[in-house]
């Protein structure tokens, strides 16, 4: 059967329980093993994967203006922010809850996630930042400060630069 998936453009790759290992393919963002499965908890909209127990977001309130994404959703570790997912929101904040127990890199955020959110003005990344998608931050014309806690420089810095957005790694 084929188990990749596209919701909303993302790239993520569903495969069979423990067969992960089995695909090596580039162009994904995410392999998850498992079945898709779409749920919802309060205001979030999530696709989770059976199996592996993560989740990519797909849905959540537009109206918060000190938006927090959670480090799971239910029992499922939230691995991505999909795309176009927060366009318009009315935050000016925007944070990116740490999963202390988890040293590997793993969260992607999804093009045009926060497109054209013209309040925002702080973004507080994880140490698990794995990629960010090029316009995730698109049209946030009050966007004036990045603060990193990942150790990969260079998804960080590059990303802040291309933005001229100044930035602090912790």
């Amino acid at each position: 059967p084929d188990y990749s998936g596209t919701f909303n453009n993302a790239r993520y790759l569903y495969v069979p329980n423990g067969k992960k290992g089995n695909y090596n393919w580039t162009g994904f963002a995410l392999t998850m093993e498992g079945t898709p499965v779409a749920d919802s908890d309060g205001d979030w909209k999530y696709i989770y994967s059976t199996d592996s127990k993560e989740a990519i977001i797909t849905g959540g309130s537009k109206e918060t203006v000190d938006l927090v994404i959670p480090k799971t959703l239910g029992q499922y570790k939230v691995v991505a922010v999909d795309n176009s997912v927060f366009n318009n929101a009315k935050c000016y904040t925007l944070t990116f809850e740490d999963d202390k127990e988890s040293s590997a890199p793993y969260l992607v955020i999804g093009s045009d996630a926060f497109n054209n959110c013209l309040n925002l003005r702080i973004v507080n990344l994880p140490s698990q930042l794995k990629f960010v998608y090029g316009n995730a931050f698109k049209g946030c014309s009050s966007l004036n400060h990045i603060i990193y806690k990942c150790k990969r420089h260079f998804v960080c810095k590059p990303f802040s630069q291309w933005m001229g957005i100044p930035y602090k790694i912790f």
